[in-house]
């Protein structure tokens, strides 16, 4: 049944996959670590010569190697796993360590000690899970382990919520978050913070294969976590290995052994079991707590032999099937006021064409706009009446169904050379539900995909060499509301014709202030869209061991596309904002939009890049206590050509924008009539030596990275580590150099006041959107082929690459051999941020805006410059613990600083007055608490108490477990801003002036003391106020906090034996077990009636998890 549940486009899918892949040998990277450690007598005097064999017990597979005249030895690029140490050397006898488990991405150090004996007296040795102490490198990071992965309660079952157990790293708000209480599953924005670094920063690798969402940051791709080995976060000064991301997400899928195992499941949430939500309102007539959620999560994964000791599989598939109740509370008009009756309404409503009021307060209905009268049935009725206000309150629902699979094969040729290959898949498919049922959802498609292939060739015990390909792809549909029907034909509305292909016709975007609009996600949210992103990845690696030293050389090849269509405001946009009847509504039926917009349909555009580096690494053994982690990395990280030459820069020293010589003409259906029109404010990139990127690419990308790990000490570790490290060129940033002419255009038109002269089906009165010139003297000054004034989008034509300084310094002692402290400073400093500057904004003043900017021929110009700056500093410690009574324990806190100029409006200093824009980064967070556990109670056969149980005693009492995650973290910055343009520049979230310090109130009607809010509390001071007309307020950059987030997660598991390696598990989970309400960031417009005030929370109420699963 659990199969047949599944979807089955997926499992045919990965079924063909595995078919494909054991018949041809397509194999992949898996993550790799290294055993090493100095082999001594009793007295601590190093032993040359002495033989090393290393086994994997799953596979079988064995390394041997000698030790070197210091007795040093070093087994690189070992698969993760549990392996058994055997040494021998004449003269002492043997010593075999039977189980010592080696990490993803970890250098295990090993001393093994020989005693003075025959050889075939072997000594056996258990060695501990996991060397604890870290006495070979000097990076920073944290390995989530296989058992932790699996047991501790995860809302969504994605893997990448327990990276905020390291150190330095926590969730922040809006993303698909561990907060967010599970209610998305979708895992493209994953907002995790490391080290005060941009979330977009982060590096996603599964195998080794980078997976990262180039445009998006986060990843498609989140493995079923019963697939997962483990996961490690390498959060600061990771080897010359790595590059492009300052921070790794660095996880490892599991392979077949020589037995086979797996495991099958399923895990329910209902919304039956929650707690209320914080501000749910039920529809009328409904006494529900929250919105009807329903989830079902099921799938198996299995693995194991296809040739014994030779040929492995592993393969896995999860589906999910989610449903979830989305609460819309409308503003609608009444049931007479839909038809142009306002009697009794409280709104006096006059003729916008002669200004005297209607007779009986009733539109005639032969005034009623054709166009309105067609929109009007798509309005949902009222079903509650709030004061004067109408309501439409009714639930839509999200639906949605995400298919996960992985497989891998495992080959071993001869002893020489090791095969590896992975196919990975996450399947979505959705309809989000729009506010207006009549309307339909909107349908969503997303897939990503991962190909890796690897072999490991080994020449000798010292050289081995590794090759891969890797290839990414991911794709978005996003498609808008009943696509493909023509709305404003059907409704009479001119002037959209030929904008966008049939095909996309849809519903165009009607506001309608103070009552809720028509959405259909055209206009600002550009649907339809199509997003694709692809990378092809290819690397080779040759390794050198030998006893003190691991010599790590490699190439890297990254070629990364990014395309995407774009429906833009090819439907267009009428606003209805009270302008002439006295009510929204009122113009609405009337027909006369107070401004309207529309541009055209942007067809393929993106962009491309062929990335390359080069590096060496050597983790130098110098002295049994001291290692030297030493690389070089240079990368060649130039800017994105343009799809068909889609790509700007802007030339400030004659205001022309900079396009490539080898631009297509037929890059967007506009842009053949376009460029014409500006040629005279173009400028090819030949006539200023510049490449067809526009930009050059940036000189030498060098990045050293060392670091030291001093043990002279007993159980305690020193180390510390300095590195630079590059990021990608800004794939954003590229993307809206693209966002101009000659390759868009859009045009924004504004009725006449007080009368109107233009309505809803004649608006553009057959104008095109840009107009060529006559031959006059345009407002700017000079004769042009048109006047249009179009807004510029785009970047400066010498920038640099992004990179980051990390540096730590660290402290770590072990207690006994179950447990360790690390204490660690860690420090970073971003250099060329991006950051967008308004340079062509006037400054502030009276008269109008257009003719006060620099450049009038131009609009708006929002310009990218590499210029923004930032740093972080913290003081970081974690406890640890590993099979310690049962329990594996994480504890860690971080207190921390982030500051940065990279998040601000965009003004220059002389623009703002001279204001600073430096301060907290968007994503500081002071104080950041996590604790996880995973603990098997002690009770049953073989534990602490009634450990002689059996039979029925021993099914109730025995093999309990509890598991859980705590976090305490400091509340988020925001900034306080003001609603109006009081500097009278056009530049939209202006500052306050400061007055005083803000009074917190800390309740969720009134977060911070505003007197315009009636809700807070009286006698209280504003600490700030709306700046004098002409200026800018002098409000600071991120001065405010929010909610600080307080939650704890926890599951109870119960398992039960069916045999010799099989049983059956049940658990519980409770997320945000205490149900604590934290509370989401408040209204921050200081001249609102709701200023201060909070309409939603940070993380989801108490909700509960049951589950079953089978292992064997």
């Amino acid at each position: 049944m659990l199969i047949r549940r599944f979807s089955l486009q997926a499992l045919f899918t990965i079924a063909l996959t595995l078919a494909a892949a054991t018949s041809t040998s397509l194999l992949a990277q898996s993550n790799t670590g290294t055993i090493l450690g100095t082999v001594q007598d009793d007295t601590g005097a190093a032993i040359p010569d002495a033989t090393i064999t290393i086994r994997n017990v799953g596979t079988g597979e064995a390394r041997t190697v000698k030790s070197d005249n210091s007795g040093s030895y070093n087994v690189s690029n070992l698969q993760v796993g549990h392996y058994s140490i055997t040494i021998t050397r004449d003269g002492f006898a043997g010593t075999q360590i039977a189980d010592t488990e080696l990490q993803v991405a970890q250098r295990a150090t090993i001393n093994p000690v020989l005693h003075v004996g025959a050889i075939t007296d072997k000594i056996d040795v258990v060695a501990s899970a996991v060397p604890l102490l870290n006495e070979s490198s000097s990076s920073v990071g944290q390995v989530i382990d296989t058992r932790t992965v699996q047991n501790v309660p995860l809302n969504g079952r994605s893997f990448w919520q327990l990276t905020q157990l390291t150190p330095g790293v926590s969730f922040i708000q809006g993303g698909q978050n561990i907060a967010a209480g599970g209610t998305s599953i979708r895992a493209s924005a994953v907002n995790v913070n490391v080290n005060g670094l941009s979330p977009s920063w982060t590096g996603w690798y599964l195998d080794g294969s980078n997976i990262t969402e180039t445009q998006l940051g986060g990843t498609l791709i989140s493995p079923n976590v019963d697939a997962l080995e483990e996961f490690k976060v390498e959060s600061s000064n990771m080897p010359a290995d790595y590059g492009h991301s300052p921070t790794i997400v660095n996880a490892t899928l599991k392979s077949g052994t020589n037995s086979f195992h797996g495991t099958a499941f399923e895990f329910l949430r209902n919304n039956a079991f929650d707690a209320k939500n914080y501000f749910y309102v039920p529809p009328s007539g409904s006494t529900r707590r929250n919105q009807p959620l329903h989830r079902n999560q099921f799938g198996f994964a299995v693995g194991g032999p296809i040739v014994k000791d030779h040929t492995f599989f592993f393969i896995d598939l999860q589906s999910t099937l989610y449903s979830l109740g989305q609460n819309f509370d409308n503003i609608v008009p009444s049931a007479t006021m839909r038809t142009g009756d306002y009697r009794g309404s409280g709104v006096t409503l006059k003729d916008p064409l002669t200004g005297q009021a209607f007779l009986n307060n009733v539109i005639p209905a032969d005034r009623i706009s054709p166009q309105a009268a067609y929109f009007v049935k798509y309005i949902p009725a009222a079903n509650q009446l709030r004061g004067n206000v109408s309501h439409a309150v009714l639930t839509n629902k999200l639906k949605q169904q995400l298919d996960l699979g992985d497989i891998r094969v495992d080959q071993t040729l001869f002893s020489k050379d090791r095969l590896t290959g992975r196919y990975s898949i996450s399947n979505n498919r959705e309809t989000d539900p729009n506010a207006f049922p009549a309307l339909g959802g909107f349908p969503l498609r997303s897939r990503g995909q991962n190909v890796v292939l690897r072999e490991t060739h080994t020449f000798s015990e010292k050289w081995l060499t590794e090759t891969q390909f890797s290839y990414y792809r991911s794709v978005f549909f996003f498609t808008s509301s009943l696509q493909g029907q023509d709305f404003n034909t059907a409704a009479g509305i001119k002037g959209m014709e030929g904008l966008s292909p049939a095909q996309y016709y849809g519903l165009p975007t009607l506001t309608i202030s103070n009552y809720t609009g028509f959405n259909g996600q055209s206009g600002s949210n550009s649907y339809p869209k199509q997003n694709k992103i692809r990378s092809w990845q290819y690397l080779v690696r040759t390794t050198y061991s030998s006893g003190k030293h691991e010599v790590r050389m490699g190439y890297e090849n990254f070629h990364n596309t990014n395309t995407y269509i774009s429906g833009s405001n090819s439907l267009g946009t009428f606003a209805f904002s009270n302008s002439y009847s006295g009510d929204n509504f009122a113009d609405f039926l009337l027909g006369y939009p107070a401004n309207s917009s529309r541009s055209y349909f942007r067809s393929l555009w993106g962009g491309y890049g062929n990335f390359q580096a080069m590096y060496v690494q050597d983790d130098y053994k110098f002295s049994p206590t001291l290692t030297i982690n030493a690389g070089f990395r240079w990368e060649i990280n130039p800017f994105y050509h343009g799809i068909k030459g889609q790509v700007t820069g802007f030339n400030p020293d004659n205001g022309k924008i900079v396009v490539p010589d080898d631009f297509s003409l037929q890059a967007q259906p506009a842009t053949a009539t376009l460029f014409p029109l500006f040629s005279d404010r173009i400028q090819s990139t030949s006539s200023l030596g510049l490449p067809n990127t526009v930009r050059p690419t940036a000189g030498v990308n060098l990045g050293p990275r060392f670091g030291i790990a001093y043990s002279g000490f007993k159980n305690t570790v020193f180390r510390a580590a300095y590195g630079i490290f590059y990021l990608f060129p800004d794939n954003n940033a590229i993307n809206n150099t693209q966002n101009v002419v000659p390759f868009v255009a859009s045009q924004t038109v504004n009725n006449s006041r007080p009368k109107p002269t233009l309505n809803f089906g004649d608006f553009y009165s057959g104008q095109p959107i840009v107009a060529p010139n006559n031959g006059s003297v345009c407002s700017f000054g000079t004769v042009a082929n048109s006047c249009s004034q179009p807004s510029v989008s785009s970047m400066e034509l010498h920038t640099k690459n992004t990179y980051v300084q990390e540096y730590n310094f660290a402290v770590q002692h072990q207690f006994g051999n179950k447990m360790s402290l690390d204490i660690a400073y860690v420090g970073n400093r971003s250099l060329h941020i991006v950051q967008p500057f308004q340079v062509n904004d006037p400054f502030p003043g009276a008269g109008a805006i257009q003719q006060r900017r620099p450049l009038q021929q131009w609009g708006t110009i929002g310009l990218s410059r590499y210029a923004g700056n930032g740093n972080y500093n913290a003081l970081q410690t974690k406890l640890e613990t590993r099979a310690l009574a049962g329990a594996t324990i994480l504890v860690s806190y971080t207190y921390g600083s982030c500051l940065t100029d990279g998040t601000f409006n965009g003004l220059t200093r002389e623009q703002s007055g001279g204001y600073n824009y430096y301060g907290p980064c968007n994503y500081d967070i002071k104080h950041n608490f996590v604790t996880s556990g995973v603990y098997d109670l002690p009770f049953g056969r073989g534990k602490t108490f009634a450990g002689s149980a059996h039979g029925v005693v021993q099914g109730l009492i025995g093999n309990w477990g509890l598991s859980g995650v705590g976090t305490l973290q400091a509340g988020l910055p925001f900034t306080l801003t003001i609603s109006t343009d009081q500097a009278n520049t056009g530049l939209g979230s202006q500052r306050p002036n400061l007055t005083g310090n803000a009074q917190m109130v800390r309740r969720p009607n009134c977060w911070y003391y505003d007197s315009r809010n009636a809700s807070c509390p009286a006698g209280g001071m504003d600490g700030f106020a709306v700046p004098a007309l002409y200026t800018y307020g002098n409000g600071g950059t991120n001065t405010m906090r929010n909610d600080g987030l307080v939650q704890f997660d926890l599951s109870v598991l119960k398992k039960f034996s069916l045999g010799e390696s099989r049983s059956i598990e049940f658990r519980g989970s409770f997320f945000n077990v205490f149900n604590h309400t934290t509370f989401a960031t408040p209204v921050t417009n200081i001249d609102s009636t709701s200023a201060g005030q909070i309409t939603a929370t940070l993380n989801a109420a108490r909700s509960i998890e049951l589950a079953g699963k089978i292992y064997f």
